[in-house]
């Protein structure tokens, strides 16, 4: 066994002694002194998953967003969006609207 040499052999039974009553006065101060309680860190945690998915949900509606604006570059859609959207009609053209009957 080593022999402990000055002052590390007085220290050594205090240590000893009081290192069950340091870990509980050490968790105690933690429990009551730290910034945030248990429940806030859990509930800052939720609110974090629901900004994330907040996140995801608005990327994807960029994408979407871009997606449509690149679209808008082809004429064939431009005719599209303007006779479905906005009714409108080539000059000398006439529109037949159909209803369907239940």
């Amino acid at each position: 066994m080593i022999q402990q040499h000055g002052i590390f052999r007085l220290l050594s039974p205090l240590f000893r002694k009081y290192t069950t009553w340091l870990v509980i006065g050490g968790g105690i101060w933690a429990f009551f002194f730290q910034p945030y309680t248990i429940l806030e860190v859990w509930q800052m945690h939720q609110e974090k998953k629901r900004l994330r998915s907040e996140i995801e949900h608005y990327e994807r509606q960029i994408d979407s967003m871009n997606q449509s604006l690149r679209r808008l570059d082809d004429p064939a859609y431009i005719e599209y969006i303007a006779r479905t959207q906005y009714g409108m009609k080539r000059p000398n053209e006439i529109i037949f609207k159909a209803e369907d009957s239940e």
